[in-house]
């Protein structure tokens, strides 16, 4: 998944303006961030935050794609689960 989210990051920095390489690129990030939420060789201190900031990094781009904005719409949920979690647990929300 890493590789992935590496090689769609790539390309959307080199291309953000061709919608296909966008999408490609929210569906890899949105994809390593669940893989990151659920990896059970991780703690939940790595788990959350980096799965959190890879969700961030995959709203703050525009989808065009039903396939990415299902993406977008999972990343949401995910980064309010994790907010709910940290605020559940009387923690400040990792910026």
């Amino acid at each position: 998944m890493k590789s992935a989210y590496e090689t769609a990051k790539k390309g959307y920095a080199a291309k953000k303006t061709d919608a296909t390489v966008t999408d490609a690129y929210i569906v890899a990030t949105v994809s390593y961030g669940s893989g990151t939420m659920y990896a059970a060789n991780l703690d939940a201190k790595q788990k959350y935050r980096g799965a959190l900031a890879l969700y961030r990094e995959a709203l703050a781009v525009q989808p065009t794609g039903d396939e990415a904005k299902k993406f977008s719409a999972e990343a949401l949920d995910n980064k309010a689960l994790i907010e709910r979690i940290y605020t559940s647990m009387n923690m400040a929300v990792p910026q």
